[in-house]
């Protein structure tokens, strides 16, 4: 079965979004780092069949994803979105919550930094004038100690 290329878009752009531990290739290839607030005007994947089983996608009126659910581990992720940023929030197959992401976007709608609401860790980007991706800055909170990484 071949993807339509707006499917596959769509689906490598919340890909990306989701391991977010990833984004340093990203950072190689100089692209923009994607909030999850994908809007497209084609048609959008309501159902995804991979390898793992069966993901399905729920969007709002402004054809922004809201919910994800994955079959394979019965988990789900919701999206709530701002003006200024996006709040991914992680939960498992009992339906309980397993943490956060925050996104902050600027005015251009590019995620400028993505904290863990656990206090783990959090990013930081920034863009040249091109919305090109020019500096990942990660800071990881390990054995009470921050290590910063570029």
């Amino acid at each position: 079965m071949q993807l339509h290329p707006k499917k596959l878009i769509l689906f490598a752009s919340l890909a990306t979004s989701f391991f977010i531990s990833c984004h340093k290739k990203d950072h190689i290839s100089g692209d923009p780092v994607p909030a999850p607030d994908p809007i497209f005007t084609g048609p959008l994947v309501k159902t995804l069949l991979d390898q793992a089983g069966t993901s399905t996608y729920t969007y709002d009126t402004k054809n922004r994803v809201i919910n994800i659910h994955t079959d394979y581990d019965n988990s789900s992720k919701d999206y709530t979105y701002t003006d200024t940023s996006v709040i991914l929030k992680r939960y498992n197959r009992d339906g309980l919550f397993q943490g956060a992401l925050v996104y902050r976007l600027n005015a251009k709608k590019l995620a400028i930094s993505m904290s863990d609401t656990a206090g783990l860790g959090f990013d930081t980007y920034t863009y040249n004038d091109a919305n090109q991706l020019t500096r990942t800055q990660t800071d990881r909170v390990i054995g009470g100690q921050i290590y910063s990484f570029d």
